[in-house]
């Protein structure tokens, strides 16, 4: 199993060793032939704890091992450390040493399913990232270093947990120094542990389980990014639409554009009305037929047709519309005075032109973020909304000034309707929203 690596003070410890257990000393020569590097740490009744590994070591490299470390200071104690890249280092640690197996790398979604395994057969603290934990991983290092600082690790005692090369004698490998405790106890422990988790149905039930619960943990933490992400989008577009000028003149002239583009006749049709959905970014023309008889083939010479061979309904075109840049304003506007100033200008020049009174804009968030203390209900600013029709020629010429005068403020056009579109005395209808800061 590859090993890695991580810094305790000035020294570096291997995670993810292979651990086992030896009945002699011609069993440890024996398995020392499957690994690189290796140690054995020797028992009562001349039985031994290997730890080692089979990753490719650099001449002369010897490892200290993480778990035995850490069983100097905590011998019983289950270890969970993010490795920071997706996945966890996981070490559960029994009488000073791990246990044959349990010190391994495990998906980051998957440990704490692990750890609630362990537990269940384990009756130790837990030590890391896992909530619940004792301690945090930093403060288990840092409880090492302080140790290793006041002596209460010597030098002596980390030289003794080094591995050696396996191409050194026997002798070499094995520790000489017995520790506090015994094979039996290790022993008992082991078999006690890989008893309590014999039922393996259970086990994967529980694994399975906790997997779900991550997942689902994990599926709720990204919808409620998303929902935070999409509510301060939406307060910085309203925002936008206070601090912004005005639109309605680029976009009336744009729909006027394609307004004057279009045939009185075409094909025996006409243009019955033309609307521009600036909310969808679209126009859309209604063709009738200008004459009693018409081809019906002749709707293929139709601009921007979208359906020419539907013969039950009368054809329809369709062009995009832009995104239009708003038109820098040279005052300061006071939604109040905006209104009195559109009405009077709307009395003496063309009464159908008509504005709501304003109301707040606030912005409540989703009830799924009400624990989240950067995310409270907003108000940005006053929308009114204004609508305006004209009809005959005199309307018709009225239209411009109207989108002119308009443009003294933060309005824009939601949608724009011309009646016969093409006619000189085409109708129109018009409706929008103009914006303004709140005023206290």
């Amino acid at each position: 199993m590859t090993y890695r690596t991580l810094r305790v003070g000035k020294r570096e410890v291997a995670l993810g060793l292979s651990w086992s257990v030896a009945a002699s000393k011609s069993e440890v020569k024996r398995l020392a032939r499957q690994f690189s590097t290796m140690k054995a740490y020797p028992f009562d009744g001349g039985q031994f704890i290997l730890a080692g590994t089979d990753s490719a070591i650099a001449k002369g490299k010897k490892l200290t091992p993480a778990g035995a470390l850490i069983g100097l200071l905590h011998p019983n104690i289950i270890v969970a450390h993010d490795l920071g890249d997706g996945s966890a280092w996981i070490c559960a640690i029994k009488d000073g040493f791990p246990l044959p197996g349990e010190d391994q790398f495990v998906p980051i979604v998957e440990a704490r399913a692990r750890i609630t395994d362990l537990s269940m057969s384990h009756d130790v603290p837990i030590v890391g990232f896992i909530s619940g934990s004792k301690m945090s991983m930093e403060e288990l290092l840092q409880n090492i270093e302080e140790a290793v600082s006041t002596k209460q690790i010597s030098e002596k005692n980390l030289k003794q947990l080094e591995t050696q090369p396996t191409g050194v004698t026997t002798a070499q490998i094995i520790l000489a120094v017995v520790f506090v405790i015994t094979i039996t106890a290790l022993a008992v422990a082991v078999a006690r542990f890989k008893d309590q988790l014999s039922d393996s149905k259970r086990r994967e039930a529980l694994r399975q389980q906790m997997l779900t619960k991550e997942s689902e943990r994990l599926a709720a933490e990204a919808k409620l990014r998303d929902l935070k992400t999409q509510y301060l989008a939406k307060v910085e577009e309203e925002r936008g639409k206070v601090a912004n000028g005005s639109t309605v003149v680029a976009q009336f002239e744009a729909c006027e554009s394609l307004r004057k583009q279009l045939p009185l006749s075409i094909g025996g049709y006409t243009a019955q009305r033309l609307t521009c959905d600036f909310a969808k970014k679209t126009a859309e023309v209604q063709w009738q037929p200008s004459q009693q008889l018409v081809s019906v083939a002749s709707r293929e010479s139709l601009p921007g047709v979208k359906n020419p061979f539907v013969v039950e309904a009368q054809p329809v075109s369709e062009f995009s519309l832009a995104t239009y840049s708003p038109q820098p304003l040279t005052r300061s506007v006071d939604m109040a005075r905006a209104r009195l100033e559109i009405v009077d200008w709307a009395t003496l020049r063309l009464p159908a032109l008509t504005v709501t009174a304003p109301t707040r804009i606030t912005l409540n968030p989703p009830v799924e973020l009400k624990d989240d203390p950067e995310i409270r209900p907003l108000t940005v600013g006053e929308k009114a909304e204004w609508s305006v029709s004209s009809s005959g020629y005199s309307g018709y010429l009225m239209a411009g000034h109207v989108m002119t005068m308009l443009s003294r403020y933060p309005a824009s056009i939601a949608q724009l309707t011309w009646t016969n579109p093409a006619k000189p005395d085409a109708a129109m209808q018009a409706s929008g929203s103009i914006y303004a800061p709140t005023q206290e």
